[in-house]
């Protein structure tokens, strides 16, 4: 199905138990389509149902992207996250059925505030960023049934990825779908269009990623939506990624005066290009902010953030109860419009040597006019990895100065041998950029971390005391059970 479908067509299309109502929007991976789920006694839900696209069906690996990211969304269970009711497959079409929020995305409300003039209130800001660093950490928190972490990353969030309901509810949407869209190469130059803005430092370049990219793009969103400004936006791909990389960013009261010195903190915070300085967590972003709103005595609620919505966009009628000819508008991405943060003036690509098969590269490849087939073909052959291996997340910052083999030598003298066990699979490889030590958790091993020295040093004596006084002891046993033979007469 295309997006030149009709409404006809798309009202006898049945995937499924869903009735197809119509053609929501098209992307570079899949068509987003209005359906109704029906059932007994005239049960009716509509739901939103994200198929992917018919001339993408055959390519294996973004197929099973496709399921796997569904199957990851469909495990979460959170009011600031869409939820993913059903996965399925109807000739070679697959697709997967998510709960349908009536709203307006963060996207769409920078555009009206922007065409207005005006600036959303502090209040609302703090309300949406505060709910989607909800939504993200507890996707960043889930784990597997053996209570693994699964290392989740969404990867893509953007304003157009978080949905503001006209009730005053904030959700997240589309968990993964940037990594799907890279491992096509249909879709390498689609999937890099729009999204570029923001990417991470890391992901530009190609680098393992953890929970800290999303808490940069979210750091993003937080800027674009306190100053109605875009940040990073270049006149291409590679120039908007190198801004990312190395553009000095402003500081957002140099664009909105009222912004407070502590809220000012916080953005640049997210924004650290070294992922060690940034919030460590999206809860650490969402307390901070909320800190920030209990100082200024900023009030934040769902009601609220609605009559918000509705004072922006007025009141919009659900998408079945209006014509088939009226389509439901998208907010177009404004590209004419140039980010805050300049690119550097060149040497990007040599001064920070990204792996072959990282989007600054192949932006690169496309500014120079190569055929993006060709080239995405090779890259994904060669390095299709690269983009889904995620560094260990380290949730804190620490070094420990007391070195590995002396606290072991320490704990060695307390404690009864182990057997040997397995070893362990190899850890995937971290980059320079996100290797931190881990602190110490507890007060034994604070204790530990502080004196080590001292305890392997007391330890030893201890064990040489210990061994004297066995021996000593030995002796002196020895003596009293067999005392010396008596003297002979002659």
């Amino acid at each position: 199905m295309t997006g030149s479908a009709t409404g006809a067509t798309l009202s006898a299309l049945q995937l499924g138990r869903y009735q197809i109502l119509k053609q929501l929007a098209t992307g570079g991976v899949a068509d987003v389509l209005l359906a109704r789920a029906t059932g007994l006694e005239g049960f009716a839900r509509h739901v939103v149902i994200k198929r992917i696209r018919p001339e993408l069906a055959h390519e294996e690996r973004l197929v099973k992207a496709f399921l796997d990211e569904a199957r990851i969304a469909a495990s979460l269970h959170h009011q600031n996250v869409v939820q993913v009711h059903d996965i399925g497959e109807q000739d070679g079409a697959y697709y997967f059925a998510m709960e349908y929020v009536h709203g307006e995305d963060v996207r769409r409300l920078i555009q009206r505030v922007r065409e207005r003039g005006d600036q959303v209130p502090f209040d609302h800001v703090i309300a949406i960023i505060s709910a989607t660093a909800a939504g993200l950490h507890h996707a960043h928190e889930q784990r597997n049934p053996a209570g693994e972490p699964l290392g989740l990353v969404h990867r893509d969030i953007a304003p157009a990825n978080i949905l503001i309901g006209y009730d005053g509810s904030v959700k997240i949407v589309d968990f993964g779908m940037a990594k799907a869209g890279l491992r096509s190469a249909k879709t390498a130059s689609g999937t890099l269009k729009g999204r570029s803005s923001y990417l991470s430092p890391e992901q530009c370049v190609g680098k393992p990623i953890d929970r800290r990219t999303d808490i940069f793009a979210l750091g993003i969103v937080l800027y674009e939506l306190v100053t109605a400004r875009r940040l990073f936006k270049a006149a291409s791909e590679f120039l908007t990624m190198s801004a990312i990389v190395e553009g000095e960013i402003p500081t957002p009261s140099s664009i909105r005066k009222e912004i407070p010195p502590v809220l000012d903190a916080i953005i640049l915070r997210a924004l650290s290009r070294d992922p060690a300085s940034r919030f460590q967590t999206a809860e650490d972003l969402r307390e901070a902010l909320e800190r920030f709103a209990a100082e200024y005595e900023l009030r934040t609620s769902n009601k609220a953030l609605a009559d918000y919505l509705v004072s922006q966009f007025g009141q919009r009628l659900e998408p079945w109860e209006t014509p088939d000819e009226v389509p439901v508008q998208q907010a177009p991405d404004p590209t004419h419009t140039k980010g805050l943060v300049s690119p550097p003036a060149g040497g990007v690509i040599a001064r920070h040597a990204p792996r072959a098969a990282s989007p600054i590269m192949l932006a690169q490849a496309l500014a120079d006019g190569e055929d993006i087939e060709e080239i995405a073909t090779k890259v994904l052959s060669r390095t299709s990895q690269e983009f889904e291996a995620p560094a260990p997340f380290v949730d804190e910052v620490a070094t420990v100065e007391t070195p590995p083999e002396v606290v072991e030598a320490a704990l060695a003298a307390t404690r009864e041998p182990e057997p040997a066990a397995p070893s362990p699979e190899p850890a995937l490889p971290t980059p320079e950029l996100l290797q931190v030590e881990p602190r110490p958790r507890g007060a034994l091993r604070r204790f530990i971390a502080a004196y080590g020295r001292s305890i392997a040093l007391g330890a030893s004596v201890g064990f040489i005391a210990v061994a004297l006084a066995a021996a000593t002891v030995r002796g002196c046993a020895s003596h009293s059970t067999h005392p010396p033979p008596a003297p002979r007469g002659r």
